[in-house]
């Protein structure tokens, strides 16, 4: 089993999931034997016989898939599950830790919408830490909002909002001293050992780590995620994940994608600098007061009066993240980079403003 230390003694698994999922946890084997395509033959999942390529349901491509991603973020095969996009992943960890009308969520604000669109669906509080200007967290703050029902803390890094991404000295101290899960997603920045915390979670067994396929990979349309922790996290998870989440067509496209990783390295090559070209247009724009830093392919601007512009650019059919969450971002707008066209004609209308 594992144990999280907390302030006066160890919590099991036990303790933390919700006890309806850790019964069906210690019943429910889940099956995991490969089976030959070629050779066996399949008359116990009531599949069609005919239409061989299609017929049958897609635990091979699932297996490759969990390969792929394994090789991937370099974590043993245990210590994760794709899942069909982050969002899946999200949804997941409330129906398996968070007991309706008990249980509390601690989030970031501001963050990514689905963790309280989730918490509203599954009757669960969420508790919100306000980020300061700077964008950056504060263990001790959190530490303060986390109470014996926090079953969950949400990190969003790079932040969901600015692109910014969290102190990860900060991130060690709250995994040694909370008490709950704590969640950090990373599926809205590149991934790089540097700025990632998957290499913590075998030496911090509350850490689980999310990503997607959806942002910096550029497959948003495959729906491909992945949840990484400690084992026993994972084998419960996989007792209450639904079966066949991913369609055999889009793991096998995944697989391509994660086995080349040229592609991706080559936007990359072209869209950062094309993201700071933009950004410091932007920064020349008479009406600009700030450009935020950033470490994800968005970034968050001020002008003078931000929902006017949002509005402007919403008339020339041109959609922006208009936001407005203070401290940290008060009448901002979230811009996402777009290939060099469309960035320069964002700023050709800009300039007409």
């Amino acid at each position: 089993a594992i144990y999280f230390y907390v302030k006066r003694r160890m919590k099991s698994i036990k303790e933390l999931a919700r006890p309806n999922v850790f019964a069906l946890y210690n019943e429910k084997k889940i099956d995991t034997t490969l089976r030959d395509l070629e050779n066996d033959i399949f008359l116990d999942k009531n599949e069609m016989p005919y239409n061989n390529t299609l017929s049958r349901y897609s635990f091979e491509s699932n297996t490759q898939l969990n390969t792929a991603l394994t090789k991937t973020f370099d974590i043993a095969p245990q210590q994760l599950l794709a899942t069909n996009g982050s969002v899946e992943a999200i949804d997941l960890l409330f129906r398996s830790f968070c007991i309706p009308q008990k249980d509390n969520v601690v989030c970031l604000s501001p963050t990514r919408s689905f963790y309280s669109t989730c918490a509203l669906v599954n009757d669960i509080e969420v508790k919100e830490v306000i980020l300061d200007a700077s964008f950056q967290l504060s263990h001790s703050d959190i530490l303060k909002e986390i109470n014996d029902n926090t079953k969950i803390c949400f990190i969003t890094s790079p932040n969901a909002i600015s692109g910014i991404f969290f102190d990860i000295n900060e991130l060690k101290e709250l995994l040694n001293k909370a008490n709950c899960l704590v969640v950090v997603d990373e599926s809205y920045g590149y991934y790089s050992e540097e700025n990632s915390c998957v290499q913590l979670i075998n030496t911090h067994p509350n850490l689980i780590v999310i990503n997607s396929m959806s942002r910096t990979w550029g497959y948003a349309s495959l729906r491909i995620g992945c949840i990484m922790a400690q084992a026993d996290i994972i084998s419960l998870l996989q007792v209450v994940q639904l079966p066949h989440t991913i369609s055999p067509s889009n793991a096998s496209k995944a697989i391509n994608v994660l086995s080349d990783r040229y592609e991706k390295e080559n936007w990359m090559r072209i869209w950062v600098p094309e993201r700071n070209r933009l950004m410091q247009a932007f920064a020349l724009l008479k009406d600009c007061e700030k450009v935020f830093t950033t470490g994800s392919n968005y970034f968050l601007v001020k002008f003078k009066n931000s929902l006017e512009v949002y509005r402007y650019l919403q008339s020339k059919g041109i959609k922006v993240k208009y936001v407005d969450l203070p401290p940290a971002c008060e009448d901002c707008i979230r811009i996402s980079v777009g290939t060099k066209t469309e960035n320069s004609k964002l700023l050709s209308t800009l300039r007409q403003y």
